[in-house]
């Protein structure tokens, strides 16, 4: 019975989150479109999905941050993930992102891509190998002028969603 009920609990949430995406967020990144950016010298990178894609990308984090191209350095990561990151990656300002929340709340959902949006972001990239829903829509909503991914698929997209992303990235990179 438990079972059942967190599974139910969990297609709620799900379906809550696709159809905030589909009703609210897609028809606002069509009208954004073709938005003036700002100017700015920063990078974003962005993993929500699991801690090995961060652990995985540490030399990348950390080429990235040697080689002096950018003014600033940000890693979005899952919270419970958060102290471990700055640790680990000194030289990022690491950005938390409450999952659940994010889901749920969508003014919450709202005050962290404008939390994104004023970063005045250059380059942002996905360093999850397996793109997921929330990844590509911090990158998309990003504003900036790179939007970079590890390739132009996901295992855990929707079709329609990973054709819709797609339009948006700059650059996919082979693995």
């Amino acid at each position: 019975m438990r079972q059942a009920i967190e599974k139910v609990r969990l297609l709620c949430t799900n379906l809550i989150f696709i159809l905030t995406s589909v009703l609210v967020m897609r028809p606002l990144l069509v009208l954004r479109r073709n938005r003036q950016r700002p100017e700015g010298n920063a990078v974003l990178c962005v993993s929500t999905m699991f801690l090995g894609d961060v652990i995985l990308a540490s030399d990348f984090l950390t080429l990235l941050c040697a080689a002096k191209k950018y003014s600033s350095h940000y890693l979005v990561v899952r919270n419970e993930y958060g102290p471990l990151c700055a640790t680990l990656f000194p030289s990022w300002e690491i950005i938390t992102i409450e999952m659940w929340r994010y889901k749920l709340n969508p003014f919450y959902r709202l005050w962290f891509l404008r939390k994104l949006q004023e970063l005045r972001l250059k380059t942002a990239v996905n360093i999850s190998i397996e793109r997921g829903v929330i990844n590509d829509e911090l990158i998309t909503f990003s504003d900036a002028r790179e939007r970079i991914a590890p390739h132009d698929f996901g295992e855990f997209l929707y079709p329609a969603f990973e054709l819709f992303n797609n339009m948006y990235y700059t650059h996919f990179l082979d693995s």
